[in-house]
């Protein structure tokens, strides 16, 4: 009777983990976890550096539409309505036009208004007024997804900053800068690169433009850790700190 009852209480007794077991197993789990952390971030990473580089292959495709469909060398990098260069452009796409945009679009959001319109739903077929005249809309040339454009007009990339374009207006010249961020251009020979079409950059993971101007992959503002390092472009198929 002992036997049995001694036997019960001492299979009661193991019946659940010991602190020192309990706080093993803790370990183990918070080793686990500190090893997936960083990896299920890395796959993150590279998804979004592919989506940002699939943005701006398909901003590039919409881009050679829209001159082609109007007739252009170009599409304009800023629009303002003060600006003659500016406006020559919009005669140039709307001979007839009469009405001007409605507000006033830089580097980080011209594309939206030309290639999606003010309301991302195309521009109008009317030649007086193609912003809002009314009437038929012609489809967009660039369906923007809305949850990633602000209210400030700019497409975001996956890291929530403005796609940077430039355009080459006249041939082998980027007449303007994004506040202090440049076109990029080959220190060798101090010409742009992309000299006779556009240049359009996301600041990649770290939310830093590199500062543009001369660029040589690996070297100052673009090495790896720099703050253009892992910026990315229609100017090369991996980041533009990654060296060559």
């Amino acid at each position: 009777m002992f036997a049995k009852t001694d036997l019960l209480k001492r299979k009661n007794d193991r019946s659940g983990f010991t602190l020192i077991e309990l706080l093993v197993v803790i370990g183990i789990i918070a080793i686990l976890v500190s090893i997936l952390i960083p990896a299920v971030q890395a796959v993150r990473n590279k998804s979004d550096v592919t989506t940002a580089f699939n943005d701006i292959s398909q901003l590039s495709t919409a881009i050679g539409s829209f001159t082609t469909t109007y007739n252009v060398k170009y599409l304009a990098d800023t629009m303002n309505a003060a600006s003659p260069n500016d406006l020559l452009f919009l005669k140039q796409v709307w001979p007839r036009i009469a009405v001007n945009p409605p507000a006033v679009y830089d580097h980080s959001n011209v594309l939206t208004l030309f290639l999606g319109g003010p309301a991302l739903n195309g521009l109008y077929a009317n030649a007086s007024n193609p912003f809002s005249g009314g009437g038929t809309l012609n489809p967009a040339f660039y369906n923007f997804p809305p949850s990633r454009v602000n209210a400030n007009h700019q497409f975001l990339d996956p890291w929530g900053n403005p796609y940077i374009y430039f355009a080459a207006r006249v041939p082998n010249t980027y007449l303007s800068s994004y506040g202090n961020i440049h076109p990029l251009l080959d220190p060798t020979t101090s010409k742009y690169l992309n000299p006779q079409s556009f240049q359009i950059i996301s600041a990649g993971p770290n939310g830093v433009f590199g500062p543009g101007g001369a660029y040589t992959p690996g070297l100052g503002s673009y090495t790896i850790g720099g703050p253009g390092g892992d910026d990315i472009s229609n100017l090369r198929s991996i980041q533009l700190g990654a060296p060559y």
